[in-house]
């Protein structure tokens, strides 16, 4: 799609795959361009963008770590959409899970403990078993979460009776 009139970028297929476009026509930055932006603001207006024209990007979901799963103790939640994934340094399995609270709270908790990875693992694969036609989606978890707290010992193994214990672990189950 070529567009004649000067300085003007030809008009984009929205629906076009990104691969059949003709890029070189817009504008690239150089490497001393990219590298030599300071702070946001000044990136900003590298761009040559007033605000109305820069895209944004944003999501209304809070990225939960470990121990901000907390909030999610006893609180009613909706699972919105579950994705399952490999970690690519430990080829550990987790659950990405979208999740929205009765509260109207929004959080993406990500979990791949024997709790809540294993049971929504458990319950897609009794929805897929089921013929469900949403498995990964839609699952009440009517009472929030429940944490089980444990020693760990040096080798950051659950500590048995005796042993030296250099922390506390926690595993969250769906309650």
């Amino acid at each position: 799609m070529t567009n004649t009139a000067k300085n003007t970028p030809a008009v984009i297929d929205a629906d076009a795959p990104v691969s059949t476009l003709d890029l070189k026509q817009f504008r690239h930055l150089d490497a001393d361009a990219l590298n030599n932006v300071v702070s946001f603001d000044e990136a900003v207006q590298e761009t040559g963008l007033n605000e109305a024209e820069l895209t944004y990007v944003s999501s209304p979901y809070v990225v939960l770590t470990d121990r901000q799963k907390d909030r999610l103790i006893g609180v009613p939640f909706l699972i919105r959409s579950t994705r399952f994934s490999t970690d690519p340094k430990t080829f550990r399995d987790y659950a990405v899970l979208y999740v929205v609270t009765k509260d109207n709270e929004m959080y993406i908790l990500t979990d791949g403990s024997t709790g809540i990875f294993s049971q929504v693992q458990k319950i897609v694969a009794d929805r897929l078993a089921a013929g469900h036609a949403r498995p990964l989606e839609g699952i009440l978890v009517a009472n929030g979460l429940r944490v089980s707290e444990y020693d760990v010992n040096e080798d950051g193994k659950p500590a048995q009776p005796g042993e030296r214990v250099v922390s506390t672990g926690a595993t969250y189950y769906l309650a």
